[in-house]
């Protein structure tokens, strides 16, 4: 408890977001780094279990997280969890065994998937403004995943990746030390209540009127199931069918990455009825895929589309943020946050399977399907908010 006095709300808030950004440039180094290393080596499935390590154990794992953050949480679960990934990443990095980088991706994204509820949940304990903590949560989310595939990239390019893993490991190191100063056992509020149905409360929460409703939970999964058609589909699309050139390509991928972080920050000017402004930030987002899928532009208009679709995702996980911060109690912040990521995990494994099934062929028209129904979505929530609103002053 005395521990907590050393720093005010913003600077632990500060060091918190420093080591979420630090945990997070440490799975793009990785996830980056290792995919390269696969298609150097031309074996497709050594891709595909990287992917697997990265995505499955949140699914298997990623709602007990939720459960025991807020049922059973010890104060030095996340400085301990970043000792272990950093551990971890150090032998993985000190090896580059394929059996030790899946083992290792495995081993990393559990820890992750169990304690990453942690984290949130100090963030929201710490947080003065909801709006303000949203946007910042999704501008470090966006910089370290823009920051990790460049670095990842050249680091693989100029055979240099086992050393920045290994630096990742030490920064992890070291905010492991400061986040056992943040994570007191002071700041730890726990749900005494006993609920047999506690697992699956962060999804519940969702789609609960008082968070996101039925239709903003069918955004969400529409959304990020479309943007993950859009990472594999996107690859064929514009490489093979609009002849983009590998370097391109990358520039593609950043523009999406500046205008994620362009959003983020964006995310905090939103007004103060987010979810209802929360549709307007997922129409860039269809109308960037829809329109590279349906009318096959120019690089200059994709690199225009593009950015305007990261900046809308930006502000939509600036939104999501916000709401879960900022409308769900303490003690529910770990299921709620453990929630959201089981169903970003689901969706992505899902919009992957689809993708990769369809194949290269049918990758223009999985863009436009994507897009669409993303605009789809997103008017169908704009017009039934405007009509719940309407009956509101009617009454």
């Amino acid at each position: 408890m005395m521990l907590t006095r050393q720093f005010s709300a913003r600077t632990a808030l500060n060091l918190l977001l420093l080591g979420i950004f630090v945990s997070a440039l440490g799975t793009g180094l990785s996830s980056i780094g290792f995919s390269l290393l696969a298609a150097q080596a031309g074996q497709s499935y050594l891709m595909a279990a990287v992917l697997a390590a990265h995505l499955v154990p949140g699914v298997v794992l990623g709602l007990l997280g939720g459960h025991l953050a807020d049922k059973h949480l010890k104060w030095w679960w996340w400085p301990a969890s970043l000792v272990i990934n950093a551990c971890i990443m150090a032998t993985v990095a000190l090896t580059l065994h394929w059996g030790i980088i899946i083992a290792g991706c495995t081993l990393m994204s559990s820890c992750t998937a169990l304690v990453g509820p942690v984290a949130q949940k100090l963030v929201a304990h710490y947080s003065l403004d909801a709006a303000k903590t949203g946007a910042h949560l999704a501008t470090v989310q966006g910089l370290a995943g823009v920051v990790g595939v460049a670095l990842g990239g050249v680091g693989f390019g100029a055979g240099i990746i086992q050393w920045m893993l290994a630096a990742d490991a030490l920064a992890m190191l070291l905010f492991a030390g400061l986040g056992a100063l943040v994570a007191t056992p002071g700041v730890i509020v726990l749900d005494d209540a006993s609920d047999k149905t506690s697992w699956t409360t962060g999804v519940r929460l969702l789609y609960s009127p008082g968070v996101f409703g039925l239709l903003g939970f069918a955004l969400i999964i529409t959304t990020v199931t479309s943007t993950s058609l859009d990472d594999v589909s996107g690859v064929f699309a514009l490489t093979y069918f609009l002849g983009l050139t590998p370097q391109e390509f990358g520039v593609t991928s950043a523009a999406w990455g500046a205008g994620a972080i362009c959003g983020g920050w964006m995310g905090r000017f939103i007004g103060d009825h987010p979810v209802a402004q929360h549709p307007l930030t997922a129409l860039p987002i269809g109308i960037a895929l829809g329109s590279v899928g349906l009318f096959q532009p120019s690089f200059a208009v994709i690199i225009l589309l593009f950015w305007a679709g990261g900046a809308g995702n930006g502000m939509f996980n600036a939104v999501i943020n916000r709401v879960i911060i900022g409308s769900v109690s303490q003690e529910f912040q770990g299921r709620a946050w453990a929630g959201f990521r089981w169903v970003v995990y689901v969706c992505l494994l899902a919009g992957y399977a689809i993708a990769a099934f369809a194949g290269q062929e049918l990758a223009l028209q999985l863009m436009a399907v994507a897009g669409i129904s993303v605009t789809v979505c997103s008017c169908l929530n704009l017009i039934v908010q405007r009509r719940v609103r309407r009956k509101k002053y009617e009454i």
